[in-house]
């Protein structure tokens, strides 16, 4: 698996239309074609992708939803076959070597040695686009750490540096959340270095000019609040955003901007999926929250701080190891059941059977047994 997401993380067609993503997912979709006969579904993830299948038939465009679902089915193939591994150190070291490989093109790119490699936007590496090689290089980041894989730090560091913002968000929280369990002050000094960090690399995102950074998340909160307003009990349809936000899209003009995502994958999966997608993210919180703090968990901590402000569900790279950290992470968590199991020892603790016994036959019942 480290081999896969090694390729994974530097697999790019330069000159093909969507070069840097469509050959990822269809790397996935080999793996996952292999993968499919060593694990098995879990009812969960069947039931998940049966309520995605139903949202793709009522979705008003055909294609993106089809397109959207096999991701679906992609990831939660994933996310099963993870349960079963013992932990994610190969995939760590994989993504961590890509990750340099990374990092080698974009310093390429910024003294202008790799002009022949199209970009979006400048020093876009391996992936068109530095946001995504950033987001990806975040998550990645957590995880090498939390396996202590030093070696490969240096390598993943060009790529933060010059890519977007939320990465470095989401590990300044990480980093803040660690050290407050070991030291209230050390926490206190590090959520202080955050903003200095961030403003020390992107000057451009704590100033008060109306453009760069600041302008883009401006825009951003434009396209959240008209998209708030297209949100329905059932929802509109896997992969409706880009058909039906323009019919809310006030902020900006449709005329000028297709937002092809909401640049927040909560909001677009209650906007799609309806009360379902509220349902999915909320359960995902209370799932990681009550989870172990292992790497595969600081991984995901990124994964979320960057879906506040981008898409990396919808990134091959970024989407598939969530999935993998996922499944290996809640396969040892506590479950439903559990849960149930310890509120009924708390209320047995807190109000004991032989408390009620004893009122109703004047003091001589015999306290209930346990188990």
């Amino acid at each position: 698996m480290g081999i896969v997401f090694f390729i994974l993380t530097i697999l790019v067609l330069p000159g093909f239309p969507s070069g840097a993503v469509v050959p990822r997912w269809g790397l996935l979709a080999f793996t996952c074609a292999y993968l499919l006969f060593r694990s098995q579904l879990s009812w969960g993830a069947t039931a998940l992708l049966t309520y995605l299948a139903v949202m793709s038939w009522f979705a008003p465009v055909g294609y993106e939803a089809l397109n959207l679902y096999c991701h679906a089915v992609l990831l939660a193939i994933l996310y099963c076959y993870a349960k079963g591994m013992p932990d994610l150190r190969a995939v760590a070291a994989g993504c961590g070597l890509g990750m340099a490989v990374n990092s080698a093109f974009m310093l390429a790119q910024h003294f202008g040695l790799m002009w022949w490699i199209p970009e979006l936007t400048p020093d876009a590496g391996l992936f068109f686009n530095h946001n995504m090689a950033a987001e990806a290089a975040g998550m990645i980041l957590a995880l090498v750490i939390g396996y202590r894989l030093w070696w490969l730090i240096p390598g993943i560091l060009p790529t933060l540096y010059l890519g977007g913002r939320s990465p470095l968000l989401g590990l300044g929280i990480i980093a803040i959340a660690w050290t407050w369990t070991r030291s209230k002050l050390a926490a206190l000094a590090v959520l202080l270095a955050v903003p200095v960090v961030i403003y020390a690399i992107h000057p451009e995102y704590l100033t008060v000019e109306w453009t760069g950074a600041f302008y883009t998340l401006f825009n951003r909160y434009g396209t959240w609040v008209d998209g708030a307003h297209g949100i329905t009990l059932v929802g509109q349809g896997l992969g409706s955003w880009i058909v039906n936000f323009p019919l809310y899209q006030r902020h900006t003009s449709a005329l000028e901007i297709r937002w092809e995502n909401a640049h927040n994958d909560a909001l677009q999966l209650v906007f799609e999926l309806g009360i379902i997608g509220a349902g999915l993210c909320a359960a995902f919180i209370c799932r990681l929250a009550t989870s172990e703090r292992r790497p595969e968990f600081y991984a995901l901590v990124v994964f979320i701080v960057e879906g506040m402000f981008g898409f990396p569900l919808y990134v091959p790279v970024t989407a598939a190891l969530a999935a993998i950290c996922a499944g290996r992470l809640f396969a040892r968590g506590p479950y439903l059941r559990e849960h149930l199991v310890r509120l009924g020892l708390f209320l047995r603790t807190r109000y004991p059977a032989g408390r009620g016994s004893q009122l109703l036959q004047g003091g001589n019942a015999v306290p209930a047994q346990p188990g």
